[in-house]
């Protein structure tokens, strides 16, 4: 029977007969003598599609029947045909006005009646049932995947237990790896692509008739089957879980994890509650690359349970102060001293006793109760720092988390400056840690809010690096400051060179990109050397403490100095030196590159160099030290060296910012030994400290050769007749001249402020160019070793443009990595003019 009806409204009956043969092959066919049949037909319930209406007839016309269906809500919206003998214009505006949608005269032209009557039904039925079948649809299916959705996988997995309950069934919930990184590196497209993909894979695992399966929620999926299709597929669960689900969608291996629930005898509880209770189940797996399915079983609902008591405890424990923070040192991996801390909130229960952060802090990111308990901490840390500077206590910088809630937030960079602000601390107080995880949502927002932050002055630390999957994408992305290298990375770091070299490679990365790094987790001593060893800054975990109250993490910053460190750790033989910068990085830079021939302690200023030069003066075999420091500088402190007897015989190195040769000149005379100037290249560097530390020689000068050594080197460098230039020279690099004299800058009619600039851009500047090639060739001669010392004229151009005639005498001193060639000028022009003349005259 078709499933379209139409009712004809007609008082003759030959009309309606032939209407009737007209469409009973397509519609179900409905017949009414008046306009008062039709309605009491319509009031019956009979369904109908399309009304074809005369307009006269007795009892009630046409016109009457359409005022009332028009008006009546069930019916408005049944399309009528009108019908009539003649084609009045006038009635055929008043049916339209009424609600007619066409109208047609007698005697009846059947192809166009058929066309008209069809185009109605297609136009107000069939794509108003269209309509409402895909509405059906979008409310029980998937929009993408086209399975059930939710609520439509509830009711037909609730009914199908309830309608079997002679039957096994498990409902299983499914999650896909990581599926917002998936997003993030290859687009929505090919993250949609991999959610038809998992729905497919659904389709083909449970038979029909044998279960149900629906997608709850992004790339949450759930399936309620009969327990003998999920033992038959349990091989095919595994081959999902070796080979992934990518397919040919991506070139990156994506896996899933499931959460089981076997349904009990109590048929009767909510299909929910057991979805709830198989991603329990899944939760204690989703992290583990090993385990990739799991049951639920009773104990992970008394999980559930602890989660809403903590949840119903939080309020009353910010008002009664149950948390509190404790503070784990983070300390230098060269000197030993504590250079700052992470905060950490602990929970102290007044009926549970402490609960572990593992527990309450994942709870509380859910509901976003961390938002409030970060600002608690952030405080306790502001109260603290604020405490210890009005008692001129330990000024060390504390770390605290942020976590991504709080980024999300909007007002972070106005909190946080508040509270710097209400307890009058300087923002390199206080650090700001982010894990790496964070960044996976919303990384555009919450990279800005980065970036606010750094403008302000505070240090960004990505924690946990290495936890994730998106390690070094982060790192090209993200510009932090520092970073903490998870523990993952540290354990078994003794037994796993691969795991070694990978660690060494994220080390010498940051590097590379001027960041610095900590190292969470360590908890051996052959950690911490393997860590000293690649060159890792700073280290965070129990070998050095467990975190501690702030009152005995005070203590311990003053037990923990860098002297009590050296007693503890540098009980070996390699020789102990000391670098003085006021700034960090360089004192880290510079010590990085000498760590692993000899042990570095560091100081940023010169007083503080000098009290530690006091106290490991047996200890300490060299020290290199930059000009410009607070409180002492540099010079000062050579000076102070030099008049203690203790320490005179100490070989000092200068670290030289500008290059200036009067300050190379000054600290040469005060008794430095040599100069390297910023920044410091690490090969020049090794090689120069080696060239004084390991000269054998040197182990056996006495205090007076020292000096008499200095005596030399300062006569000649003052009583050079007119010039003096010393040059370094290392293999396939230019030549860098090291020290000129006031002689060689008059010598070539430069201010000394001159010759600095064109010295050290060009060695050679001055070289006439005709003679250049011939003295490019003495020098080639001198750097192969074929001679020794040189002597030769040559001419130079001076500032003014004049050509001036010099004799140039050379000597090589050759070093274990490089040379220097001491070079003396002395202006003949004047000889050179009368020779010359001479030579023309005869």
């Amino acid at each position: 029977m078709p499933d379209l009806a139409i009712m004809i409204v007609e008082d003759e009956k030959i009309n309606r007969t032939i209407l009737a043969r007209i469409f009973r092959d397509e519609y179900q066919i409905y017949q009414a003598r008046n306009g008062r049949q039709g309605l009491d037909l319509l009031e019956t319930g009979v369904k109908v599609d399309l009304v074809l209406l005369d307009l006269v007839m007795p009892v009630m016309n046409g016109i009457e029947f359409l005022k009332n269906i028009k008006s009546d809500q069930r019916f408005t919206d049944i399309p009528v045909i009108v019908t009539t003998q003649n084609g009045d214009p006038d009635r055929e505006t008043e049916v339209f006005e009424l609600g007619a949608d066409d109208f047609v005269t007698k005697p009846y032209n059947v192809r166009a009646l058929t066309r008209r009557v069809n185009n109605l039904i297609q136009k107000y039925v069939l794509e108003k049932r269209e309509m409402e079948e895909q509405l059906q649809f979008r409310k029980r299916r998937d929009v993408l995947t086209g399975i059930y959705n939710r609520t439509t996988f509830y009711e037909a997995a609730q009914k199908m237990i309830q309608e079997n309950p002679e039957e096994n069934y498990v409902i299983a919930v499914w999650d896909i790896d990581h599926f917002k990184m998936i997003n993030e590196l290859f687009g929505n497209l090919q993250g949609d692509q991999m959610l038809i993909r998992m729905s497919d894979i659904l389709k083909e695992s449970i038979p029909p008739g044998k279960g149900v399966y629906g997608r709850l929620e992004a790339d949450h999926f759930a399936t309620c089957a009969l327990k003998n299709v999920y033992q038959n597929t349990k091989e095919s669960i595994k081959e999902l879980i070796n080979r992934g689900i990518q397919g040919d969608i991506l070139d990156y291996p994506v896996f899933v994890h499931v959460g089981l629930y076997g349904v009990t005898n109590n048929r009767e509880e909510s299909v929910s509650t057991m979805c709830d209770r198989a991603k329990l189940a899944l939760q204690t797996v989703k992290s583990n690359a090993l385990q990739r399915f799991c049951y639920y079983k009773s104990h992970m609902s008394e999980r559930l349970y602890l989660e809403q008591e903590l949840v119903n405890d939080f309020e009353q424990a910010m008002q009664e102060k149950q948390f509190y923070i404790q503070l784990q040192p983070v300390v230098d991996t060269v000197s030993g001293e504590v250079i700052s801390a992470e905060a950490l909130v602990r929970w102290n229960h007044p009926q549970k006793g402490f609960i572990s952060p593992g527990d309450f802090i994942p709870i509380f990111e859910k509901n976003n109760f961390i938002i409030r308990l970060d600002y608690y901490v952030w405080e306790e840390v502001c109260r603290f720092l604020s405490e210890n500077r009005s008692r001129n206590l330990a000024n060390v910088p504390i770390s605290i988390n942020i976590s991504r809630k709080n980024f999300l937030m909007g007002n972070l960079e106005s909190r946080l400056l508040y509270l710097l602000d209400k307890y009058q601390i300087p923002v390199e107080l206080l650090k700001l840690e982010v894990t790496e995880s964070a960044y996976m949502e919303h990384p555009d927002q919450i990279l800005a809010e980065i970036q606010k932050l750094q403008k302000k002055g505070f240090v960004i630390l990505m924690d946990d690096f290495g936890s994730g999957y998106s390690s070094l994408n982060m790192l090209k992305n993200v510009p932090v400051d520092i970073l903490k290298i998870d523990m993952i990375f540290i354990a078994n770091l003794e037994d796993s060179k691969r795991g070694s070299d990978i660690l060494h490679s994220v080390v010498e990365l940051t590097k590379r990109l001027k960041m610095q790094t900590v190292a969470e987790g360590v908890e051996t001593k052959q950690q911490y050397r393997l860590l000293k060893k690649m060159g890792c800054d700073s280290i965070q975990g129990y070998y050095f403490s467990k975190p501690m109250l702030p009152e005995a993490f005070l203590s311990y910053v003053e037990q923990h100095s860098s002297s009590v460190f050296l007693e503890q750790e540098l009980k070996d033989d390699k020789k102990l030196i000391l670098i003085a910068d006021a700034l960090e990085a360089v004192r880290v830079s510079v010590g990085g590159m000498l760590r692993d021939r000899y042990r570095v302690l560091t100081a940023e200023d010169g007083k503080a160099a000098y009290h530690l030069l006091e106290q490991y003066k047996d200890r300490i075999s060299f020290v290199l030290t930059a000009i410009h420091m607070p409180r002492m500088d540099g010079r000062e402190l050579i000076r102070a060296m030099k008049n203690n007897a203790n320490l005179r015989e100490i070989p000092i190195m200068v670290l030289s910012a500008d290059g200036a040769s009067e300050t190379a000149l000054e600290t040469l005379s005060l008794g430095a030994l040599d100069i390297i100037n910023k920044p410091v290249e690490p090969d020049v560097l090794k090689a120069r400290v080696g060239n004084i530390l390991e000269d054998d020689l040197f182990e056996h000068e006495t205090a007076a050769e020292w000096k008499k050594k200095q005596m030399r080197l300062d006569s000649f460098i003052n009583n050079v007749p007119d010039g003096l230039c010393m040059y370094y020279v290392y293999p396939k690099q230019k030549p860098k001249v090291m020290i000129y004299n006031d002689g060689y800058c008059r010598l070539c009619g430069y201010t000394r402020e001159e010759m600095s600039e064109k010295v050290f851009q060009d060695p050679f500047h001055s070289i006439y160019a005709e003679d250049f090639p011939r003295m490019r060739e003495e020098q080639r001669m001198l750097m192969e070793g074929r001679k020794q010392e040189t002597q030769c004229i040559y001419r130079i151009v001076k500032k003014d443009g004049e050509i001036a005639w010099v004799l140039l005498k050379a000597r090589v001193n050759q070093k274990h990595d490089y040379m220097e060639i001491y070079t003396s000028y002395t202006n003949i022009t004047e000889w050179k003019m009368q020779s010359i003349h001479y030579q023309c005259t005869f």
